[in-house]
């Protein structure tokens, strides 16, 4: 047969083979070995069966260790499921219930009872047997408890935080809208009332009564400094003292005082304006005459400083605002002149109205009235800046011929003559010469330097500068330079003054360079600092003569 391990165990076989007969000499006894009797087979076969069981066992036990082990793995997934489960539940910073603020908060601890269930119902549905689930039921039995404790405590909190932000808004509401509407007692009840619902609906049950009457007379004094502060930044200080004389009682004894110097301040304030315009009204801008008769009203050294330094003020400012009303007064005219001279309506009646209605008076009427010359081809004296080739040749000949007198010179001549041929044409008469021949020094120096754009105010530079060349070309050649030699050293110098006043024009510490003309502005425009009487303006260099002008928008 067939034993453990497939080993073969042979039981001999007892099948009487031979007739019995006696044996000789044998005797019976009755104490016959037992292993005649197939004993030793009966113990062999008893050992195999303990053996056989104890392997039974063994394997019983090994199945069960195996099992415990699955059961264990099995709960510990099953636990780690659920704790990321419930983490990304209370803790995603995107959606997380713990994130949730204010009013926000509101019925988190139901739902969440609501969705530890749904995650612990999930979990268990993937366990495969009672043993797995009892195991895991005791890990989150514990585990949601502490959940629901730490989502209680956090929508408790955020709750209040709900109600403080609600009572809060209330008051600011309250506080800046009796602000707004500082003279009506009617709207100042209003709104007193909707903040202390706030305050009772917010604080009664979870606040001590002595919290909820301090917050609510907190409250109270808000409103009464809004409204104070509210007639104050109208300049209503007479408002704001009756207001703060009748509700001071209700105002915080920490706020008054500061409430208080505020419309002092004020008082003072509206006093000193009423003193100016008084003050203003009698001396104008002589601030000594104002100071001699505050000081005759006996008013207390501080007190006398003060309205004395509050004059001075008013008077600084009425001053600068005059100027701006000059210099607006001042830059509306030259815009008229500038119309005029492009209408070619420039003419000295004209002129005469703009001056006479500018409203300037010194020095701003004086240059404004040298502008409107210099526009118009006139100096200081009314003479043109420049003699006209025409008029030059009538006077010349006149001179040539001995048909003129200093008294007709300056009766027919002297407004038409500019000084330098005035005093040219006097010297010839008075000395009884015939004058220079052609436009002469004047006229062709006058051509010369206008074309080559050199400033009218250089032109005496310039001819002191002719004068001496002269002089030293006759020292050198003993002789008078011709046409031509004269026109080269006018030339010459013309050149020496036109090349010094561009460096005076486009010096780079008088010129920025990096401003961009406007649209419109001739090519190559750029931004002078020196001309408009400091203001600067926009100049340009004309292609054809190369002289730089002034471009105006």
């Amino acid at each position: 047969m067939r034993g453990y391990g497939g080993r073969g165990i042979t039981i001999p076989d007892y099948k009487d083979q031979t007739m019995p007969k006696a044996l000789p000499g044998v005797r019976l006894s009755t104490a016959a070995d037992p292993d005649d009797f197939g004993a030793g087979v009966a113990r062999a076969q008893g050992a195999l069966g303990a053996q056989l069981q104890q392997t039974g066992n063994i394997l019983t036990d090994n199945a069960i260790k195996l099992q415990e082990e699955t059961n264990a793995r099995k709960v510990l997934d099953a636990s780690n499921t659920y704790q990321a489960k419930v983490n990304d539940y209370l803790h995603n910073p995107e959606k997380g219930i713990m994130f949730r603020r204010g009013k926000d908060a509101d019925g988190l601890y139901e739902q969440s009872q609501k969705e530890m269930a749904k995650i612990e119902k999930e979990v268990l549905e993937s366990l495969e047997n009672d043993r797995q689930r009892e195991t895991f039921l005791k890990f989150v039995a514990g585990r949601a408890s502490a959940v629901g404790e730490a989502v209680s405590k956090h929508q408790v909190k955020e709750m209040d935080r709900w109600g403080n932000e609600t009572r809060e808004g209330a008051k600011y509401q309250a506080v800046d809208s009796v602000g707004k509407n500082p003279y009506d007692p009617n709207h100042f009840a209003a709104q007193a009332e909707a903040g202390l619902k706030a305050i009772d609906s917010t604080m009664v049950g979870k606040h001590a009564p002595e919290a909820i009457l301090a917050e609510k007379k907190d409250f109270i004094s808000s409103l009464h400094e809004s409204t104070i502060r509210a007639m104050l930044g109208k300049y209503d200080s007479r408002s704001a003292r009756v207001w703060y004389d009748e509700h001071k009682d209700e105002i915080s004894s920490q706020r008054r005082e500061a409430i208080n110097a505020d419309i002092m301040k004020q008082e003072r304030i509206d006093k000193s304006q009423v003193l100016n315009k008084e003050l203003w009204a009698k001396y104008g801008f002589d601030t000594e005459a104002a100071r001699k008769d505050l000081e005759g009203r006996n008013l207390a050294a501080p007190e006398l400083e003060y309205y004395i330094g509050q004059y001075r003020h008013e008077v600084a400012f009425r001053k600068n605002n005059q100027d701006r009303l000059h210099e607006k007064a001042y830059d509306d005219s030259i815009d008229q002149l500038v119309k005029l001279k492009a209408a070619g309506q420039l003419t000295p009646k004209n002129v005469q109205q703009i001056l006479g209605g500018s409203g300037l008076t010194g020095k701003q009427f004086l240059s404004l009235q040298s502008h409107a010359l210099s526009m118009m081809g006139l100096d200081e004296t009314g003479r043109p800046k420049h003699t006209t080739r025409e008029v030059w040749e009538q006077v010349n000949l006149a001179v040539q011929t001995g048909k003129i007198n200093i008294t007709q010179l300056r009766m027919n001549y002297g407004h038409l003559l500019a000084d330098s041929d005035y005093e040219h044409f006097f010297n010839a008469i008075l000395k009884g010469t015939n004058g220079d021949e052609g436009f002469g020094w004047a006229a062709d120096v006058t051509r010369i330097a206008k074309k080559a754009g050199v400033k009218e105010e250089d032109y005496g530079k310039l001819w002191a500068g002719i004068s001496q060349r002269i002089d030293a070309f006759k020292g050198e050649k003993g002789r008078a330079p011709t046409v031509d030699e004269r026109e080269q050293i006018v030339q010459d110098l013309v050149g020496k003054v036109t090349v010094e006043q561009r460096k005076f024009w486009f010096n780079k510490d008088e010129f920025n360079f990096k401003i961009t003309p406007p649209v419109g502005a001739p090519a190559g425009s750029m931004w002078n600092t020196k001309i408009n009487n400091g203001k600067g303006g926009w100049v340009f260099q004309d292609p054809k003569t190369g002289r730089w002008n002034e471009w105006i928008p």
